[in-house]
């Protein structure tokens, strides 16, 4: 593994226009690239990491990880026959032909940052991709309303690491790489368990709220999106009622491609929390599924 420290790519994005929505007091060592290798094959996998959006929370005195990520899985071909970290070894050459081109993956993560009126996801959507204007618009992550700004900022801590956007891209050399394959992109809901009153912290409750997949294979045309969203959740945040619907094609040849499809799905479940024995939660009792027909959908909005 090679590492570096966070400083590298927070000057890389600062002379490349593209300051930090959030930034960190003191560099913080991270991974840079990892190389694992199979003795068998003499095959070499590599993968490499990039750093934006660091973020240290200076009243908690914690540190929250790193706004956005990107990920390369393996190499160009002409990096892949380098020796890399491992100097001393030999590997098998292979045909450009052969060779998988690079994945390079972009995610966004919550770093539980409190801006007030400001939301962490509204700046980082400066970043997404901005290839389909008929994309929905994702609503924001929903806090508990009424709550004071200290308040405020633990519900929004206790979004910490959840995965907000993803997007998947091949880096082949040709005119279609800035296009994504898939990106999907995630909201959840915070719920206030226990206010804090005469405790030093309150207890807050994270579940999913809604999600969207967006299957575009390079075309920003003719994406298959998929969209779920939570509608019942019980006290220990299981999912008892939820949605699918499948979104028609925008340009169909088919009536069927032109259809919604839509799936309702509930879920009975147990608790075993009265005994002090036994305990055990979401215990599966019953799963209902139902298609859902003669629903109209609006023109250009999600459900």
């Amino acid at each position: 593994m090679a590492y570096a420290p966070s400083t590298k790519f927070y000057l890389r994005d600062k002379a490349a226009g593209k300051p930090w929505a959030t930034k960190l007091p003191f560099p913080v060592h991270v991974v840079e690239r990892v190389e694992s290798i199979d003795h068998v094959t003499r095959q070499r996998y590599v993968q490499h990491f990039a750093y934006h959006h660091g973020y240290f929370d200076g009243q908690e005195r914690e540190f929250r990880g790193f706004g956005m990520v990107e990920t390369w899985d393996t190499e160009s071909y002409e990096d892949f026959n380098n020796s890399g970290l491992f100097t001393f070894e030999q590997f098998d050459t292979i045909e450009e032909n052969l060779h998988q081109p690079p994945v390079h993956t972009k995610s966004w993560f919550h770093t539980g940052a409190f801006l007030g009126r400001n939301r962490l996801s509204t700046l980082f959507a400066q970043e997404y991709w901005q290839g389909d204007a008929l994309a929905f618009d994702v609503p924001d992550s929903k806090l508990p309303s009424g709550l004071s700004g200290s308040d405020s900022r633990e519900a929004a801590r206790a979004l910490a690491g959840r995965l907000l956007r993803s997007e998947v891209y091949a880096l082949d050399g040709s005119a279609d790489e800035t296009e994504p394959y898939t990106v999907s992109e995630a909201t959840f809901e915070v719920r206030q368990v226990h206010p804090r009153g005469p405790n030093l912290y309150g207890v807050y409750l994270v579940h999913d709220r809604e999600a969207f997949s967006y299957h575009y294979e390079r075309d920003a045309n003719d994406p298959r999106v998929a969209h779920t969203a939570v509608l019942e959740v019980d006290e220990y945040g299981t999912v008892l009622r939820s949605v699918a619907v499948a979104y028609p094609r925008r340009s169909f040849t088919h009536a069927e491609q032109g259809k919604h499809y839509i799936t309702l799905s509930e879920t009975e479940v147990a608790h075993l929390d009265s005994n002090d024995d036994v305990l055990r939660l979401a215990v599966p009792l019953e799963a209902r599924s139902y298609e859902l027909h003669g629903l109209t959908a609006p023109s250009e909005a999600a459900f």
